[in-house]
């Protein structure tokens, strides 16, 4: 459960993104903020309700707040290399619309994310297989964080984003200018609580050539 004054928190954050959550929504995040806590040694180092909301949580309110824009209608999105799937999950509960795939090599992040799907009922895939050994050009954005490197990151997800698909890739810098295939576009730029430097979320269209 996420407590009054933390909830109060994070929705006078989010707000300012233009996301609003209904009582449904927080509870949903409560519930997997439990799961999380419960099943901490083996999918995150985060301990506290605090940390978990405010560095991991609000990543993926984010997300939603920088593509709902630019993807209408119920786009398949990808969190590569998903971990506890922080991003996924939390951006499947902000957006029931889009359609979420959590990909992680590791099978006992892969073994939590359908527990816990399972126990908020929420309809997300998970697959335990390396990226590359997903289907390519299938999704509308592919989603990464700490996954790699940026360019790595991006020579990896990007054979899976279907024409025209968005890259988005989690930097604590402005991003560089886009490599051969892809597009640069304005970054999401965004604060988490207590921090006075800003985090962008690299965005990049690819284009097939």
């Amino acid at each position: 459960m996420i407590d009054s004054k933390l909830r109060a928190e994070a929705e006078a954050h989010i707000a300012a993104w233009g996301v609003r959550l209904d009582d449904e929504q927080w509870r949903l995040l409560g519930a997997y903020l439990a799961d999380l806590q419960e099943a901490k040694a083996n999918v995150t180092a985060a301990d506290t309700p605090e940390e978990l909301v405010r560095r991991h949580f609000l990543d993926g309110l984010a997300a939603a707040a920088a593509l709902k824009p630019l993807l209408p209608g119920s786009p398949e999105i990808l969190d590569a290399g998903c971990g506890g799937g922080f991003i996924g999950i939390c951006l499947k509960i902000a957006w029931p619309q889009a359609r979420v795939t959590l990909a992680d090599s590791v099978y006992r992040k892969c073994a939590f994310l359908n527990l816990t799907l399972a126990r908020m009922r929420l309809p997300a895939r998970v697959l335990n297989k390396r990226l590359q050994a997903l289907e390519p050009s299938r999704y509308d954005a592919v989603l990464a964080r700490a996954l790699a490197p940026l360019a790595e990151a991006l020579a990896l997800c990007a054979p899976l984003a279907r024409e025209g698909g968005l890259l988005a890739v989690f930097q604590s810098q402005t991003p560089p200018p886009a490599p051969d295939g892809l597009e640069r576009l304005e970054p999401w730029a965004y604060r988490l609580p207590g921090e006075d430097k800003a985090r962008f979320l690299a965005l990049y269209r690819r284009h097939l050539k």
